[in-house]
This record gives structure tokens, sequence and C-alpha cells, in this order.
């Protein structure tokens, strides 16, 4: 398994921060109405860059591979023990490089191939932290059985 060096995750963070931020240029989703506590989505915010990059990195289509990878995320976001479920815990909000670190890990464990890790790791930390925030963590958890 490749571990990530402390230069390769800074150089994910930044590139999923770059995303983010050409998300948030592109839509009004982040406008007044999330800041206010309502949320303008309901399930997966939509990214098509990002869904496209990760269809075309692992040769999968991205419904069938979101759903394998969800319930990988909910253990490590959703329930007790897991790194981003601690992160946020404390912090109520996760950085991108916690972020892109954890789920590179669950990538990894997934089988991408090693090319295909880091496109993927950075384009589902996008979906992830975009979600978190315009859907909440209680709808990403749902029936997890958790509190967050």
């Amino acid at each position: 398994m490749h571990s990530l060096s402390e230069e390769e995750l800074d150089r994910l963070a930044a590139q999923v921060d770059a995303e983010l931020n050409d998300l948030y240029a592109e839509s009004d989703r982040f406008g007044p109405d999330t800041r206010s506590g309502k949320r303008k989505t309901k399930g997966l915010p939509s990214a098509p860059k990002q869904q496209a990059s990760i269809e075309q990195a692992t040769g999968k289509t991205f419904d069938p591979f979101w759903q394998e990878f969800l319930p990988r995320l909910r253990r490590n976001l959703c329930q007790p023990g897991g790194f981003m479920h601690e992160k946020w815990k404390v912090f109520k909000d996760l950085d991108s490089k916690t972020a892109v670190g954890a789920i590179f890990l669950i990538v990894q464990e997934m089988g991408v191939a090693a090319p295909a890790l880091a496109t993927v790791s950075v384009g589902l930390t996008v979906l992830v932290l975009t979600a978190l925030l315009d859907v909440g963590i209680e709808a990403l958890c749902e029936d997890c059985g958790e509190d967050r």
C-alpha cells in the first residue's frame, strides 16, 4: 500500500481547495441560504467535473462506484473510531488535508489502481466536503445509528 508523504498530501489538499473554489464560483448554492442554515439541495450535490474524472480514472460509472464507496465513508465519518468522525466530533468541520488523506486510504482499500488514486481521492473529497456543506453530516450518515 502506498502512503502519502506530507508533500503529496499538501498537493492533493491544494487541488481539492482549488476544485472547491471552482465549484463555489460556478454556483450560488453556497450563498445566503447555506449560511442561514437552510439547505438548498437534497442528496449528493452536483459536481459533474469530479464525477467525470472518477469515471474516467476508474472505468466505472459514477453511481455504482459511489454506492461502493459510501459504506466505507460512513464507517470512517459517521461511526466512533473513524478518523474523520473523531475530527468532526472535535471541530464540526473537516479540512481538505484531513479529508483527502482519509479518503485516499479508503480508495486504496477499495482496490483502485495506483495511477488513479490521486484523481479519485480528490474527486471524492470534493464531493464529500461539498455534501457536508450542502446537505450536512446527518444526510451523509443517515441510517448509521450514531449521533454526530
